[in-house]
């Protein structure tokens, strides 16, 4: 089963309740909520997804392609194709060979089927996007805890994470695990406190070979309780 939640922009504010009907042409009507106030919705599908971070997996569908595999870039990325044949092509941004940053970029289709080989672009057909932080949970922990962040186009590859003091000093955080979903963008990072940061609250970073994002005054540092057989809460000194 897909959510088509996970389909549609996260940043739209529209919430997708009840899908109706698809038509001849894949378009889905429907209800969903923006704003609490149900609205009538109707969905048309990309021809591949239109907005990503590294690691997202495109499929461009059509004809001509040609079944000699040929080259896809993003932009002047290439990227790493899985499948190709006269009618589709599966492909995933997979590294950067130079500095990019958000904004959309032409999606450019490289023919080797002839000698000439020829390039079909899609002007300004994927939409580069930084990453984006929607929820931590816990918000307040010690040091040692394990941080749970969920958001939208982290990338598939482990960067950085920071807690930010109010001095701009950046402290990196350990990862445990960095995770994209390659065709929805949905991502998650699970980090550890670090130790020796004082009780205080912090600004939180996620920084990837893109861009960064920061959410202020997201996490706060409390002194670490501990539960002894006893019963007895022990506060260390």
């Amino acid at each position: 089963m897909i959510d088509l939640n996970d389909a549609i922009d996260p940043g739209s504010g529209f919430r997708l309740a009840v899908a109706r009907d698809v038509n001849e042409s894949g378009q889905i009507v429907g209800k969903g909520y923006i704003k609490g106030e149900q609205h009538a919705f109707l969905l048309t599908p990309n021809p591949l997804p239109n907005r990503g971070s590294v690691g997202t997996e495109l499929t461009i569908s059509g004809s001509g392609f040609g079944g000699k595999q040929g080259k896809i870039y993003i932009g002047m990325q290439r990227c790493s194709v899985k499948e190709w044949s006269n009618s589709s092509i599966r492909c995933i941004l997979k590294r950067l060979s130079t500095s990019i940053t958000p904004g959309a970029y032409d999606v450019t289709i490289e023919s080797s089927e002839t000698k000439a080989a020829h390039s079909t672009v899609m002007q300004q057909a994927f939409i580069l996007r930084a990453p984006e932080i929607h929820h931590i949970d816990p918000e307040v922990g010690s040091a040692g805890d394990q941080i749970t962040v969920k958001g939208y186009f982290f990338g598939s590859r482990k960067e950085l994470i920071y807690l930010v003091d109010e001095t701009g000093k950046k402290n990196v955080c350990k990862v445990r695990r960095w995770k994209m979903n390659p065709k929805t963008g949905k991502s998650e990072i699970v980090f550890v406190v670090p130790k020796g940061l004082r009780l205080d609250t912090y600004d939180l970073a996620v920084s990837n070979r893109i861009a960064s994002a920061t959410e202020e005054e997201a996490f706060t540092i409390e002194m670490n309780v501990s539960k002894p057989r006893g019963g007895c809460l022990t506060f260390p000194r």
